[in-house]
């Protein structure tokens, strides 16, 4: 019975799985067509994307609706066709018909950019796994609640502007470190959270509307499932960073890493020679306060990253307080040698704090959530014309860029990508190097989890050989290009620790930047 219903089906809407198909197929052609071209990009590969989901969740919703669950006067219900038989064939129509294509489509990409067979279906299966759980799943289950496709394009419209209004709202509320696991390399573990919960969400619903036909019960469960899923977006930092801990490769490198108040380094003086203040939601909040804290025990070519650096102050009274947050912030050390000027740390102070402690001594507690990352490999690829297969970033090409101020490096990897590398351009003969460009935006996640735009990550990097600003000469310059080549650093996690600062007398005031 299930494949009558799948055929059934088929036959009722192979107009929108063909229209569905074609337009993933376009897209796919579209992303190939960019990732190859330099001169004439095609500038329509996001609203493609928007296209390709919209077009899968309604053709979803449409298969559903064909024999919609509320009522008792549906077709299938008289004659009567088994409910398991159902599920089970809007299930494989969604698989094949629906998620089919797209993972073909993934498929032929990988395999055309010449990787091998195994890696592109590992890829574009994991690919497959997070879109269908993150997108047509909970399309199906929510599908399954209501009795008509009117009804089910109201009611998803209305849930889209609740659930983003909530989340405005608690984003504006919420003090920023609440929420600062979304925007950082640990976010991997609050990706996984929310797939577990739309996975047995999914499953709860369906297995109590299809199985029970309890309508009103499911679209409780839904709302409950919907009010979890908010709830997992704003999870606290520690046990995040407490579970990113527990995959540490090895921990006891970071033994000797240590972190030390240094005043003696004075205020900090800001480049542009104004005071630098920061917003959120268009409102200006608060100051930058920079504290020197210096680094040792770093250990030669590696990367230490502060994922999230938190400020508390302990009054006279014994009364403790937040004071703010710090961001990311990178120091590298090679050749034995620690990389930057001067060791500041960020410190975001909210207004009301600041006024609050201004000219206050207090006790300041600064805790630290860093990775250190050690050098994994080292790779080089021509300067001019370039080509390179490298097992981390995958087939890499190098040309010169439109403007002819820089070397364009493009990585295409099947699979997950270095969260830290470094691209040096470097003369070949003498060994003269250009500074190097930092691209330390990767995660940390253990395995591939990207649900778009496709089963391909993309590296761009643009190492530049000559200032557009014609302010400064760098050392390799355009001249140079046919004996130069572009090294690349790459950096893998290796340890991810706390450590603390406590500055038993601090006044805000005194940091103040000049």
């Amino acid at each position: 019975m299930i494949w009558h219903i799948f055929k059934k089906d088929l036959r009722l809407v192979w107009h929108m799985v063909t229209a569905v198909a074609l337009i993933g197929w376009l897209y796919t052609i579209t992303n190939y067509h960019n990732d190859h071209t330099v001169s004439n990009p095609w500038r329509m590969d996001t609203l493609l994307m928007i296209v390709q989901i919209l077009a899968s969740t309604l053709l979803v919703v449409s298969v559903v609706q064909l024999d919609a669950l509320p009522g008792v006067r549906q077709d299938w219900l008289i004659r009567p066709i088994n409910r398991r038989d159902l599920l089970l064939a809007k299930l494989l129509f969604v698989l094949l018909m629906v998620q089919g294509p797209i993972f073909a489509a993934d498929v032929a990409v990988a395999l055309a950019d010449g990787f091998p067979a195994g890696q592109a279906l590992l890829t574009s299966l994991l690919r497959s796994i997070n879109y269908f759980t993150f997108f047509l799943a909970p399309t199906l289950a929510f599908a399954s609640i209501t009795g008509s496709f009117t009804e089910t394009i109201v009611a998803v419209v209305a849930s889209a502007a609740a659930f983003f209004g909530l989340m405005q709202m608690i984003n504006i509320q919420f003090p920023w470190h609440w929420r600062v696991v979304g925007t950082n390399d640990v976010f991997w573990v609050v990706e996984l959270c929310v797939l577990a919960i739309l996975a047995a969400g999914v499953a709860a619903v369906l297995m109590v509307q299809y199985f029970m036909r309890r309508t009103t019960a499911a679209r409780w469960m839904t709302a409950s499932i919907s009010l979890l899923l908010v709830v997992a977006n704003f999870m606290p930092w520690q046990p995040v960073f407490a579970i990113q801990q527990r995959l540490s490769r090895d921990p006891g490198v970071a033994s000797a890493v240590r972190l030390e108040f240094q005043p003696s380094l004075g205020r900090y003086r800001e480049p542009s020679g104004t005071r630098t203040f920061y917003q959120r939601h268009g409102r200006e909040e608060g100051i930058v306060l920079h504290i020197p804290i210096a680094i040792t025990g770093l250990p030669t070519d590696s990367v230490l990253r502060t994922d999230l650096m938190t400020a508390r102050v302990t009054g006279p009274d014994g009364k403790t307080a937040d004071l703010g947050f710090g961001n990311a912030r990178s120091v590298w050390s090679e050749d034995s040698a620690i990389a930057g000027d001067r060791p500041d740390y960020p410190l975001y102070v909210g207004a009301a704090a600041f006024g609050r402690f201004r000219d206050q001594t207090l006790r300041l507690d600064i805790e630290s959530s860093l990775t250190l990352l050690r050098l994994n490999d080292t790779r080089a690829i021509e300067a001019l014309d370039g080509q390179q297969t490298i097992a981390e970033l995958g087939r890499c090409q190098s040309n010169v860029n439109r403007s002819g101020t820089a070397v364009h490096v493009d990585c295409l990897q099947a699979g997950t990508t270095p969260p830290c590398t470094t691209f040096t351009l470097e003369h070949a003969a003498n060994g003269t190097r250009n500074p190097p460009v930092v691209r330390c935006e990767g995660d940390y996640d253990p395995f591939f989890m990207q649900i778009l735009p496709d089963a391909l990550k993309r590296v761009n990097v643009q190492v530049f050989f000559r200032d557009p600003a014609e302010r400064f000469h760098l050392p390799v310059d355009g001249s140079q290009l046919r004996e130069s080549r572009v090294v690349m650093r790459l950096y893998r996690p290796e340890a991810h620790f706390t450590r603390h600062v406590v500055i038993p007398h601090f006044r805000l005031s005194d940091w103040l930047p000049l």
